[in-house]
């Protein structure tokens, strides 16, 4: 009986060591991330932020302003942080991909989660910034006024 319960439990540290280490931990996937427009004194700003996932020591976030259809990885701008969020300067923007993946160290090498992908396309990016500016320009009592292709600015 004995011989029998060492055997079993002989098999089954042979059958757990013989699985891979990113089976064993992974580091979990985001499950959403969501993007918004801000605009700042510095211009527009893309906020992004992502549900905390138990276990990640940091997560990646990539993006890519200008999108096409056969983007390449070298396309994306690939950045890290230990944070659930973060602030991408936007000087010029088309339709924007982003990804968002968690990440840990184990045994001294990075596994990393599944990236979860969203997109924002250009009228809605353009929609919230003119949004943004009109709640900026009605907080600092200015209007608008546009006749023959210019725009002139009354206070």
């Amino acid at each position: 009986m004995k011989n029998r319960f060492f055997a079993i439990l002989l098999v089954m540290m042979i059958a757990i060591s013989a699985l891979p280490i990113s089976a064993l931990a992974t580091a979990g996937k985001v499950e959403e991330n969501n993007a918004s427009i801000s605009i700042t004194d510095n211009g527009v700003v893309m906020n992004l932020e992502w549900k905390k996932v138990s276990g990640a020591e940091g997560y990646e976030y990539a993006y890519n302003l200008f999108w096409k259809k056969d983007s390449k990885k070298s396309d994306y701008t690939i950045k890290s942080t230990d944070k659930t969020s973060a602030k991408i300067q936007l000087k010029d923007y088309g339709v924007i991909d982003v990804y968002v993946r968690a990440y840990k160290t184990v045994g001294g090498k990075k596994v990393s989660g599944e990236w979860t992908h969203s997109r924002l396309k250009r009228d809605k990016v353009d929609k919230q910034v003119v949004k943004q500016l009109r709640k900026r320009m009605k907080s600092k009592n200015l209007f608008l006024r546009a006749s023959s292709g210019t725009v002139n600015v009354y206070s």
